[in-house]
């Protein structure tokens, strides 16, 4: 759980790099989120595609975004711990769609 809200912290402070489009920047951080937590699809897929996508980069973009499609939408310790509520059920099943 540590690794993932270090994880999510690096996110958010490269969408604060992003918006003063300090790319490179960005990238670094959400390296070091993706190393943190490597089985969590956001920073692939909605920050560090939209990172190269900006930098017009749309290999890169097209790399990060498979990467993400073949993870789960939520790390898998969240689903294993959360696995007995069904509320976090149906918004996985509803993710999953």
């Amino acid at each position: 759980m540590a690794n993932f809200k270090q994880s999510r912290n690096y996110c958010g402070r490269a969408v604060c790099y992003s918006e003063f489009k300090d790319y490179s920047a960005a990238l670094k951080d959400l390296t070091e989120a993706i190393r943190l937590c490597p089985d969590y699809a956001m920073p692939y897929y909605f920050y560090k595609a939209k990172a190269y996508e900006s930098m017009q980069n749309r290999a890169a973009a097209a790399a990060e975004r498979k990467k993400a499609a073949n993870l789960p939408p939520l790390p898998k310790f969240m689903t294993q711990y959360f696995s007995r509520d069904k509320g976090f059920k149906d918004a996985v099943a509803a993710m999953q769609a």
